[in-house]
């Protein structure tokens, strides 16, 4: 295994995020909290109506004690959702907006093509998938890339999603890529599973194995920035959704076996993804040059008709 591009000892993720509430000022009448005035004012007008309420009432001239009663008067407190309008208040409490904050990932996003680590005959008969499905089923064969040994992705696969409400505060602290094995790549075979491919994902991330490290491309804006320090936050007013495409760089000309690490707090929670074990490790190839993961015509595609793999298969026309 190379050294370059081994994780570092104690590969647990190294970057933190403090979350720190703003403070907001209370408003004040009459130097007081704002709620303290209001019971200020009510203390001096019902003095005032009492003292109307005797000099007219001959039973409480009589009787002095009747003004000495405590007053009857009730004190509401409420948190900053409470209104309360007019004479004998009704109060209302509005909700608090329910906080929905997520992070999940999609580990089998825009992929159209994977490679087989074998020649075209070892190549297995493969899931069926439902007819109608013959130009993209790469979905339907999730579960066999994952498992089969000899499978590998080309490591851009990956999306990872936000979502949230206008309570919710969700940062994407880390990510990152623990490597478990790295063999030199041997031809093999390309199978292709989807016509097209891409992604419309707002940020683009890539992990550096050589490196370790990360950086993040919005779409919209185009400046490159690391992770960590930085971060992709969403949230506090910004609901909504957003994605971001993940992929990686090794060393050219390797298959590799590792796990995928994301950190991340929602409203303050921190939460952990992996995807990839020591027992079930996810598989990638480094080849940008598409000089073992071929996109010539000579990849393999399944005819379920015919029951075979066909070499320059054109997937548009299965199943017309």
């Amino acid at each position: 295994m190379s050294t370059g591009d081994t994780a570092p000892p104690g590969d647990a993720p190294t970057g933190t995020t403090s979350l720190t509430a703003k403070s907001t000022k209370t408003g004040r009448f009459l130097g007081l909290q704002w709620w303290q005035g209001v019971g200020a004012i009510a203390g001096i007008a019902g003095t005032i109506a009492a003292v109307i309420a005797i000099s007219n009432d001959p039973e409480a001239a009589a009787d002095p004690s009747r003004s000495q009663q405590p007053d009857q008067s009730v004190s509401i407190t409420g948190g900053q959702n409470c209104v309360g309008n007019g004479n004998n208040n009704t109060v209302i409490c509005a909700a608090a907006a329910e906080k929905i904050g997520a992070v999940e990932l999609d580990a089998f996003g825009p992929i159209n093509r994977v490679f087989y680590a074998g020649t075209p005959d070892r190549l297995p008969t493969p899931p069926p998938y439902p007819p109608g499905e013959e130009s993209m089923h790469c979905d339907e064969w999730r579960e066999w890339f994952d498992t089969d040994p000899h499978v590998y992705t080309l490591g851009d696969g990956f999306r990872v999603n936000l979502s949230g409400g206008a309570n919710d505060l969700v940062v994407i602290t880390d990510v990152r890529v623990k490597i478990f094995k790295k063999t030199p790549a041997q031809p093999g075979t390309t199978i292709l599973c989807n016509l097209g491919g891409g992604s419309n994902a707002g940020v683009a991330l890539t992990v550096d194995t050589l490196s370790q490290v990360t950086t993040a491309v919005p779409f919209d804006e185009g400046e490159e920035f690391k992770i960590p320090p930085g971060s992709l936050q969403m949230g506090l007013n910004d609901s909504g959704f957003m994605s971001a495409s993940i992929a990686i760089r090794s060393d050219d000309g390797f298959l590799y076996e590792g796990q995928l690490q994301i950190s991340a707090l929602i409203n303050g929670t921190k939460k952990s993804i992996e995807w990839g074990s020591p027992q079930r490790p996810f598989r990638w190839i480094s080849d940008p040059d598409g000089r073992f993961l071929k996109d010539d015509g000579s990849e393999y595609g399944w005819d379920p008709e015919k029951v075979q793999w066909i070499q320059g298969v054109n997937l548009g026309d299965m199943g017309q």
